[in-house]
């Protein structure tokens, strides 16, 4: 989100950042609402529309890893859909880093904090690093393929319990992913093998 002036006095920051709105016309967005909604509307992305969203958040946190920062909060709600085009590709921002923190690279960080759907196990055992971010974007994709979430319970806490122990489900019938898919993704989470963001970008 482009922020165009920054001003602070004894009690407050004030920050003046462009403005995303909600454009309609007809029945489709134009610009502005949470990735969130347009799943629900789409029930799942093509392997194509995804692939240019999840380029676009690895951009993003690929970025803000290189200064220092992890989000610790990423999930649909925290990106923004900017436009969409005539061919239905995606351009999105995100935003919300009040979870935010700025890290050292020989820190463990300790602090548990995140959305249960898209939280890591590692941050559920109280010592993680910035590479948190990755495991809720591996969320993120498996969402926008599948249109459900891998990790499921009937309260927050059978849903951590359920990503502390790699569990996860597949139950959409409407998905682009194929078995192939499930099978590296499986492998992927009982390994407990982390890309770093410049990996996973590629």
């Amino acid at each position: 989100m482009k922020i165009y002036e920054f001003s602070s006095d004894e009690t407050y920051y004030y920050i003046v950042s462009e403005y995303l709105f909600i454009f309609i016309t007809g029945n489709r967005f134009i610009s502005g609402g949470e990735l969130f909604d347009e799943i629900i509307k789409r029930k799942y992305m093509t392997e194509k529309d995804s692939a240019y969203i999840m380029r676009q958040v690895l951009s993003a946190i690929t970025y803000c890893h290189s200064k220092g920062c992890v989000h610790r909060d990423l999930k649909p709600e925290n990106v923004l859909i900017e436009s969409i085009q005539e061919n239905g590709k995606i351009n999105i921002k995100v935003i919300d880093f009040g979870a935010a923190l700025f890290f050292s690279p020989q820190t463990r960080i300790k602090e548990t904090l995140g959305t249960p759907y898209y939280i890591a196990p590692e941050v559920l055992k109280g010592s993680y690093n910035e590479k948190c971010d990755i495991w809720s974007i591996g969320v993120i994709m498996f969402i926008l393929l599948s249109g459900t979430a891998p990790f499921n319970g009937v309260s927050d806490e059978d849903i951590m319990k359920a990503v502390k122990k790699g569990e996860y489900s597949f139950k959409s019938t409407h998905s682009t992913l194929n078995a192939h898919h499930r099978q590296d993704m499986g492998r992927s989470v009982r390994s407990g093998q982390r890309f770093n963001k410049e990996n996973a970008y590629i």
